[in-house]
């Protein structure tokens, strides 16, 4: 079975997203890698490189201290075995059978400085300004807000001197 666990300098990390590292496990072979997780300033940057480490490695399972609710979903959507270590666990000697299966949501906290706000409108931003670039649209059709769309129109310069009058 081949675990992702969340780590820093070789020990658990206690959030699972924010993990400096992902240490890769083959039980069978015995063999380690590390992961370094690359710098982003996005807050989702790391959550889509994790789904991007889980699925082009096959990972059966991964190990975590806390989780929040949408990454725990998301694990849950791509059928990976989700394991709770206690508090204390050891990587250096790692012991399946003091972990315990995690099998519902619930088990996942929410995060209090998560605004999902940014993270919708970055991404709508980038789709926004993805549509400009490819079809050369001046009229923005976007979930955004009239500030946001008003916002990325000046930047883009998609105003034409007619309208502002």
């Amino acid at each position: 079975m081949l675990f992702a666990i969340p780590c820093r300098e070789s020990s658990l990390s206690n959030h699972f997203a924010k993990a400096p590292q992902i240490m890769l496990w083959d039980n069978q072979t015995n063999a380690k890698r590390i992961l370094e997780l690359p710098k982003s300033s996005s807050c989702c940057g790391h959550k889509h490189f994790w789904r991007e480490v889980l699925q082009d490695n096959q990972v059966n399972a991964v190990v975590v201290r806390s989780i929040g609710s949408n990454m725990l979903s998301t694990l849950f959507k791509l059928n990976v075995r989700v394991l709770s270590a206690p508090r204390g666990f050891s990587l250096e000697n790692f012991d399946e059978n003091q972990l315990t299966p995690v099998t519902q949501i619930e088990f996942a906290r929410p995060s209090a400085n998560k605004n999902k706000a940014n993270c919708s409108a970055a991404i709508g931003m980038r789709k926004a300004y993805s549509e400009v670039r490819v079809t050369g649209s001046r009229k923005l059709t976007n979930k955004l807000s009239p500030q946001a769309m008003n916002h990325l129109a000046k930047a883009f310069k998609l105003i034409d001197q007619q309208e502002k009058k």
